[in-house]
């Protein structure tokens, strides 16, 4: 029992004291229900002109190697056709409108608007939120 306090210490020097306590404001504000008050949901209304055309047609002065400007093409014609590329290695087919809610690792759905993110457990059944 007191080499896991003895592990607790250390392993939170070696986290840094401020890091610590930081995390231990952000739990205590989770339960208290602090951060409902303070993050209050917003249901996003899509609109016709959220990325307006005229925006999206001007010429791009991109300064990159050809391979780079290449790849940053295939990487967003892949977006533009439902496959997401995650942690910068797994790509997966998510669709033209993808589930925001879907876990695509495990095919998990995570509660939707009716839950605040706050009241999610982040490791919970669907995985991290």
């Amino acid at each position: 029992m007191i080499s896991r306090y003895i592990d607790l210490l250390q392993t939170s020097h070696k986290l840094g004291w401020g890091n610590v306590l930081k995390v231990a404001r952000y739990r205590m504000e989770i339960k208290l229900g602090l951060k409902k008050i303070r993050f209050k949901p917003y249901v996003f209304q899509a609109r016709d002109d959220f990325f307006p055309l005229s925006n999206l047609n001007h010429e791009i002065n991109f300064h990159l190697p050809e391979l780079e400007l290449q790849s940053l093409i295939k990487e967003a014609n892949d977006i533009l056709s439902g496959k997401f590329k995650y942690y910068s290695y797994h790509t997966k087919d998510i669709g033209n409108l993808p589930d925001w809610f879907l876990n695509p690792f495990n095919g998990k759905h995570a509660p939707g608007i009716e839950k605040h993110w706050s009241e999610i457990k982040a490791f919970g059944e669907v995985g991290d939120i």
